[in-house]
């Protein structure tokens, strides 16, 4: 039963429904970006982008009720290349006139998951490409739909129309810059250029439009003709926590909306509902995308780590959080344990459910399944049951019953394939049961009936959407887009949430045990490059067979088979798909072999047969509400209608159909209560060469007086400049100053290209980098200081990850170099650390212990990678496997070392980023004594983490709490945050920078996700800090964040005034 979250084209999603053409005109440039596309990039089916592709063979979006299989791909395919829209910038700056000023891209202002405006996004994802150079010029590039053959339109008045289409949307993003401008300028116009543009995902082309429609932007009202929403009604009903159920719209477009009062209040997160709640379904409603709203839990590239999904933009929102609790909540109806909660829930439940029983225990219970060694099914929400009404005019919803069911589908295979054949009665009677006892289980989990409440939202908003594109007056429900979001960042990947249970023997009776084993997912990550990088396909392949024991039956089956392949003949996502089959395998086999043996010996004696592999995987939410709308049939409504903001219940008013010219006159005035954003500073001004703005920065290089025709200098422009989900443009300039060459960074992916034209369109054709001549050479012997040891990773360069061994040298003060060549699994044991290692031996040659011949050791300085001191945008950084990247080495360590029945170690290990100061950085360091200063920021822990941050407080004891980093006589700062890296980066940046930090030791602590790598060496460069603890944890890791913060503050109560700092067990990764 796969089900593909597939809905109607919405608002603004403009895709070509006709071949483009292939001949250019003086009117249209066709772009080709074909060279660029990530192909590797797996979507939401799983599927990468190359295939997806690849089966459209060109063929455009289909028409409504045309082509299913093709609007499913076109849907699949065109969030992932909808960012190749910074090319349609780049050629616009290859034809227009030279600029006075550079250009900003304004979606790239805000970091995701900080508070911003609900448009923001339509921007970011250059749905809509909003630039301004700070200064009232701005440019604007826009989908729009073709009506026949595109060669014969005008360009020009195709970006007009474009214009009056998106209008309701970018009078906001206007709005906001003019009240920005108006703080020194009064209130200025803005001089603005549109161009339109029409895309083809599946040839990856853009057809743009030569010719720019222009206009002076000094009135960023409404047009007038849809009435006003009225923002504070809308609130007062929220505030007054009745429960939306429906609503009536009168023929001039105003919206009555129904409601009732229930013993409990509606909410969300657990707070009322909040206008920012509707500005979330509606953007997904209506411009949304391709597909209808969802989340899933989608295949990565490792079997151990999922890709978290949302269709409708509910990415780092209210109702995408709501959606991710509620999906992984089937592992607790599962396998019985509470992923957030990191325990065994089923006794809990019970206490609310009597009759529960987990999907594993019904299998166990049940004779048929004793023959069954493996299934594997998903397990998804779907609004099969929602029932709303419709009034046979479309003008009144009732919403009878709005409880999402629980489904099932059964997998062919582990790469989540769609099976056949109907589901086993233990899989079907877990689905009966959570739809049964709902309620019940709602009282134990919130979030399912928080999810109650987002069905309501986005079936209300449905409604409307459908209403007004049948033609009905309609409120101007884009004004929900000015809404400021709240911060509420959610996880862009989720590990494999993997448990063993040990069920017992076939025939017998007894219990089962659930055990979490999301640790070896963990710990099997940390073999990847950080940061979901990917390795050569061919070269994950051969990690991936060299990582299976031939004395294991299905490995070495599974390694003749591929051996049997030429690997010349596969593509990358053949070559992949091996790579982690291969890697399921291994990560089946250390789940079982990393159990303590005694334990594992306890549990194979009462399995009594071979394991069985149960798999459940967790599937998702499909959101949409078109189908259940489509499907509404009228009836007697039967319900009142409550006055906004009023217990009083009353019919609504009829309306007249004619509008006075006065009234529409009104309609152009924004609502009360119409957020009033400032757009963020930005643009080069007048500070001449370089100039910060945000968390971002313009820098232009003039070029040098030479007869070199290539030498007109270059522009960087940089957006979120110390998150992970940083944004940087380069453009290098010739003589006559017209752009050569550009280079762009984003998600993680780094392109460095031309614009070549050719007679039939411009090619954007990646050019090979330039060698990075900052690149230092390290000496053999490096200078330490006494009780300094220092380990170097491949001394000798390379770094090859498939070789069979890996260089690691060794050397302290008044030492040579011991150098030796590790086998690459002993490294690999020891990055996979204690609990997922299958020798469970505590030594390890060469790090536990460490050889005598080093004398007293006080810590280990692991050489940090050369290309980690330079941001990602300015140099091509490789990926390196895990047992190969210093970080990954020296947090293991670490772990190693602090580990229960570990051997005598030094006192820590830390990072070195360069070989030259790090030592003398680490020399001069201050001790921390027995207190700290712990910052906990007020704004950097959203709504839903507002617990954590008092848990957070009460387990620290070791000195004062505050909310501003202000040390006073503490040597040691800790700053724990859990909202997004970017924002996060950002401010640990900024503390670093203050001048009462000079000569103190910084910790930061990201509980939302991981951070650059870059981030403590550029610390370390521009701050006087003394040294720099990273941390990094997730939505699963946290749990145990007030726990471990305990730890540190009862270790540094214990601790001497000379301890260093990295002896303190804990999360922390210091860099010196």
């Amino acid at each position: 039963m796969r089900r593909f979250l597939i809905g109607a084209l919405l608002s603004f999603v403009i895709a070509v429904t006709a071949p483009l053409a292939v001949q250019p005109t003086s009117e249209w440039t066709i772009v080709d970006y074909s060279e660029l596309l990530d192909g590797r990039q797996l979507s939401h089916s799983g599927e990468s982008v190359s295939r997806l592709i690849e089966q459209l063979g060109g063929r455009p979006v289909p028409s409504a009720g045309q082509r299913a299989s093709d609007r499913r791909l076109h849907a699949l395919l065109d969030p992932l290349v909808a960012l190749y829209g910074f090319v349609l910038s780049d050629v616009l700056d290859t034809q227009e006139p030279l600029h006075d000023l550079p250009l900003v891209e304004i979606g790239q202002l805000w970091q995701p998951g900080e508070r911003q405006p609900a448009w923001v996004d339509l921007l970011r994802s250059r749905r809509f490409i909003v630039e301004s150079d700070g200064a009232g010029t701005m440019r604007v590039i826009l989908p729009w739909v073709p009506s026949g053959d595109a060669q014969d339109a005008k360009s020009a008045p195709a970006a007009e129309q474009a214009w009056n289409r998106a209008w309701p949307v970018l009078r906001h993003v206007f709005a906001a810059e003019r009240r920005r401008l108006a703080a020194t300028d009064g209130s200025p116009a803005l001089d603005v250029r549109v161009y339109s543009y029409a895309h083809s995902p599946a040839r990856s082309l853009f057809l743009l439009g030569r010719d720019p429609y222009r206009i002076a932007v000094d009135d960023t009202r409404s047009k007038g003709d849809r009435p006003p929403l009225d923002l504070a009604r809308f609130r007062r009903f929220l505030d007054s926590g009745w429960t939306l159920e429906g609503g009536r719209l009168d023929p001039q477009g105003r919206v009555t909306l129904f409601g009732s009062r229930r013993e409990k209040p509606a909410t969300l997160l657990g707070r009322k509902l909040e206008i920012s709640d509707l500005a979330v379904a509606f953007r997904a409603v209506s411009h949304g995308g391709l597909a209808e709203p969802y989340m899933s839990l989608d295949r990565g590239h490792s079997p151990w780590q999922s890709i978290v999904s949302y269709g409708g933009r509910l990415r780092d929102t209210s109702l995408g959080w709501v959606s991710l609790l509620c999906d992984v909540r089937f592992k607790t109806f599962s396998m019985g344990l509470g992923i957030e909660e990191g325990r065994d829930l089923r006794a809990e439940i019970r206490v609310e459910v009597p009759s529960f029983q987990t999907h594993i225990e019904r299998f166990a219970a049940n004779p048929a399944s004793a023959g069954i060694l493996a299934q594997q099914t998903r397990l998804w929400f779907y609004p099969d049951r929602v029932d709303l009404t419709v009034a046979p005019q479309g003008d009144v919803l009732a919403m009878r019953h709005v409880r999402m069911s629980a489904a099932s589908e059964r997998l062919a295979d582990e790469t989540y394939t769609p099976g056949t054949g109907n589901d086993p009665p233990w899989t079907k009677a877990t689905i009966a049961a959570v739809n049964e006892h709902y309620d019940g289980l709602a009282r134990v989990f919130p979030e399912l009936a928080d999810l109650d409440q987002v069905v309501r939202l986005l079936a209300f908003f449905t409604w409307l959407d459908q209403a007004a594109r049948a033609g009905a007056p309609m409120l101007d429900l884009d004004a929900l887009l000015a809404v400021e979001l709240p911060a509420l960042p959610t996880p862009r990947t989720f590990p494999q949430m993997l448990s063993f249970n040990a069920l017992p023997a076939t025939g017998t009776v007894g219990p089962v045990e659930a055990f979490d084993r999301v640790p070896v997912v963990d710990a099997l990550n940390r073999l990847n490059p950080r940061h979901g990088g990917l390795l050569d396909p061919r070269v994950r392949l051969q990690r991936a067979l060299a990582g299976l024991e031939r004395g294991v039956e299905e490995e070495a089956a599974f390694i003749d088979r591929v051996r049997q392949m030429d690997p010349s003949m596969l593509g990358s996502a053949e070559l992949d798909l091996l790579a982690y089959r291969a890697q399921r395998l291994r990560m089946h086999r250390t789940v079982l072999g990393s159990f303590d043996p005694k334990q594992r010996e306890e549990l194979d004696r009462r399995a009594a047969g071979p394991p069985r592999v149960i798999s459940v995987g967790i599937g998702g939410l499909d959101l949409g509400m078109r189908n259940v709308l489509n499907r509404a049939h009228s009836r007697s409504v039967g319900l009142t209608a409550a006055r906004i903001g009023s217990p009083r219940v009353q019919a609504p008013e009829s309306a007249p159909t004619e509008v006075a010219p006065e009234t529409r006159a009104r309609w152009r005035e924004d609502p009360r209560g119409l957020p009033q954003t400032v757009m963020p500073d930005h643009g080069i001004g007048g500070a001449g060469l370089v100039r910060t703005f945000g968390a971002g920065w313009i820098e232009i290089t003039p070029g040098v007086s030479s007869d070199d025709e290539d030498d007109g200098g270059e522009l960087w422009v940089v957006y979120g400049a110390a998150g992970p989900e940083a944004v940087a443009r380069r453009i290098r300039f010739g003589g006559d100053g017209k752009p050569l060459g550009f280079e762009r960074f984003e998600g993680g992916r780094k392109w460095r290209y031309a614009l070549e034209r050719s007679t039939d369109r411009t090619r954007a054709v990646r050019v090979e980098s330039a060698a990075d001549p900052t690149q230092s050479t390290v000496p053999s012997t490096i200078e330490l200081p006494a009780g300094l040891a220092l380990l170097r990773i491949d001394p000798g360069g390379g770094g090859d990850p498939s070789t069979p061994s890996v260089g690691l040298r060794l050397q302290a003060s008044g030492t040579g170099n011991l150098d030796a060549m590790t086998p690459r699994w002993v490294v690999q044991r020891l990055v996979m650390g204690r609990q997922a290692d299958l020798a469970h031996d505590p030594s390890l040659p060469g790090i536990a212990p460490l050889p005598p011949a080093l004398g007293d050791v006080e810590s280990l300085m692991v050489l940090g990678r050369d290309a980690v001191k330079r941001r990602p945008w300015e140099i091509d950084t490789p990926h390196v496997a895990g047992e190969q990247d210093p970080l990954r080495i020296a947090a293991a360590i670490n772990a190693w070392w602090d580990a229960p029945g570990a051997l005598p170690a030094p006192g820590g290990a830390v990072v070195g980023v360069d070989w030259a100061s790090s030592p003398k950085r680490w020399a001069a360091a201050p001790r921390p004594g027995d207190k700290a200063l712990l910052v906990l920021p007020a704004d950097a822990f959203p709504q839903t983490t507002h617990g954590l941050a008092t848990r957070l407080a009460e387990a620290w004891t070791a000195g004062r709490v505050s909310a501003q980093a202000d040390p006073s006589d503490e040597s040691l700062v800790i700053v724990v945050s859990a909202e997004a890296p970017g924002p996060f980066a950002t401010r640990l940046r900024a503390i670093a920078e203050r001048p009462e930090m000079k000569g103190k030791l910084l910790a930061g602590w990201s509980l939302a996700g991981p951070v650059r790598d870059d981030l403590a060496p550029w610390i370390l460069e521009q701050t006087a800090v003394a040294g720099v603890g990273i941390a990094e944890g997730s939505v699963v890791s946290r749990r145990t964040a007030a726990e471990r913060l305990g730890t540190i503050a009862r270790s540094l109560a214990s601790r001497g005034a000379a301890d260093r700092v990295e002896s303190i067990p804990g999360p922390f990764l210091w860099h010196f």
